[in-house]
């Protein structure tokens, strides 16, 4: 007596999108614990910019004045791998968007709005309540 074999037939030209859910979900947690952090060390570098022009416009120190160059660098690196992040993370959808099957420009703008709403959350809440 022969078996049956149940294969799981999707339609020529459509592919599955549940692996592409799963990898999006993947992504997206990856990408908020990199965010988490770099958000804190923009957070920090604005801050410590801001105390040393404000003690270089108090005392007028040349040491603070160098101080907050030193700072206006780690803000633009901050800012800079924030960038980067964000770029890499909606190349990642956008990828795994043509891979799956997912709506590719649906996926694609969504995970980007997303990372920059998140993004800056984090930013307010450190500069808010943790700096």
């Amino acid at each position: 007596m022969p078996s049956e074999l149940r294969v799981k037939s999707v339609p020529m030209g459509q592919k599955s999108s549940t692996r592409g859910t799963g990898w999006l979900i993947v992504l997206a947690f990856v990408s908020i614990f990199a965010t988490f952090f770099l958000s804190a060390l923009l957070a920090l570098s604005l801050d410590e910019h801001g105390g040393y022009i404000a003690a270089f416009q108090e005392n007028g120190e040349r040491q603070a004045a160098m101080n907050a160059d030193e700072e206006l660098f780690g803000v633009g690196f901050a800012s800079f791998l924030l960038v980067a992040l964000w770029l890499a993370v909606t190349g990642a959808a956008f990828a795994i968007a043509v891979g799956t099957g997912l709506p590719v420009l649906r996926t694609t703008v969504t995970a980007s709005i997303v990372f920059v709403v998140i993004a800056g959350v984090f930013l307010c809440a450190w500069l808010l309540f943790a700096v």
